[in-house]
C-alpha cells in the first residue's frame, strides 16, 4: 500500500491537479482504491483538494511540499510559487488553474492513452 502512496505523491509532484480518475489510469488500479489512497494522503496533510470547473483535483499541501524538499534535499523555495504566502502553494499550479479546462483535457488524453496501452504487449506510457 505504501508503494501506491509514494506513486501518487510523485505523480502529484510532476503533474499537479490530477483527478482520481486520471491517477487510476496512470497507476493501473481502480478509482476506488485511488480515492482511498488520496484520502489517506489528504488526512496526513500531504495533498489538498482543489475544486476546478471540471472536477476536484489534487495538489501538494504545505506538508507535502516540505516532504518533497526533505526527500530531495532541496530548499523548499525551489518548489514554491513565489513570493511565498501562507499557506504555501506548489510552483506551477497557479498557471494550471487559470487554464483548468485545458489542463483537465490534456491529463484526460494521457489517461485515455495509458488505459489503451494496457492492451498492447510491452507498451507503457512514459511521461
Amino acid at each position: 500500500m505504501a508503494k501506491w502512496l509514494w506513486e501518487i505523491f510523485w505523480l502529484c509532484v510532476a503533474h499537479p491537479l490530477l483527478c482520481v480518475t486520471d491517477l487510476a489510469a496512470f497507476l493501473g488500479i481502480s478509482s476506488h482504491a485511488v480515492h482511498q489512497l488520496v484520502r489517506d494522503l489528504h488526512q496526513l496533510g500531504v495533498l489538498v483538494p482543489t475544486e476546478t470547473s471540471t472536477s476536484v483535483r489534487w495538489q501538494l499541501a504545505e506538508t507535502g511540499l516540505r516532504l518533497l524538499a526533505r526527500v530531495t534535499a532541496s530548499p523548499l523555495q525551489r518548489f514554491l510559487h513565489l513570493p511565498a504566502t501562507t499557506p504555501l502553494h506548489q510552483r506551477g499550479v497557479k498557471g494550471l488553474l487559470h487554464q483548468a479546462a485545458h489542463t483537465a483535457c490534456v491529463y484526460g488524453f494521457f489517461a485515455t492513452l495509458a488505459l489503451a496501452l494496457v492492451r498492447v504487449d510491452g507498451a507503457a506510457l512514459r511521461w
